[in-house]
Order: structure tokens, then C-alpha cells, then sequence
């Protein structure tokens, strides 16, 4: 079971969801949904929000999803 816990900016991605143009983000948010195997928005919003630590495999594909839409740092929470 994947390690849940409060809000934690080191493992959040909402940086790089703010980063990405307007157009974009229900694309990001399908190939990230897709490529970490989830299936519910609230599983997205928690994975989002850095609630759950990302495997290095998963951290991997989601630096490769945000590098195709010109975010080379996605990591962070909302500022």
C-alpha cells in the first residue's frame, strides 16, 4: 500500500499543472491518470496535492508528461 499522509509540497506536481497552459491540463491530466494506473479524480487529487510519495517510476513518468509540455519542473505545490 502506497504511503498516505497530509498535504506534502515535495510531492506535489500542482506547480507544474499551473504551469501548463489552460488547453492542456485535462491532457496532463489523462496521461498521468493513465501512466500511474488511476482510475478516480480523488485518487488524481491526492496524488496532485503530494499526499501520496510517488515511486521513482511514477515520479519518472510524470517528469516525462509535464516535459512534453514544456515544464521541466513540475514539483511543488501551489504559490
Amino acid at each position: 500500500m502506497r504511503n498516505v499522509m497530509e498535504q506534502n509540497d515535495k510531492y506535489s506536481f500542482w506547480k507544474g499543472v499551473l504551469e501548463v497552459k489552460r488547453k492542456d491540463q485535462t491532457s496532463v491530466r489523462m496521461e498521468i491518470m493513465s501512466a500511474l494506473h488511476i482510475t478516480t479524480m480523488q485518487a488524481y487529487r491526492n496524488r496532485r496535492a503530494g499526499k501520496v510519495v510517488p515511486t521513482i517510476d511514477e515520479k519518472a513518468a510524470i517528469d516525462r508528461i509535464f516535459f512534453t509540455y514544456g515544464v521541466d519542473n513540475p514539483w511543488g505545490g501551489k504559490e
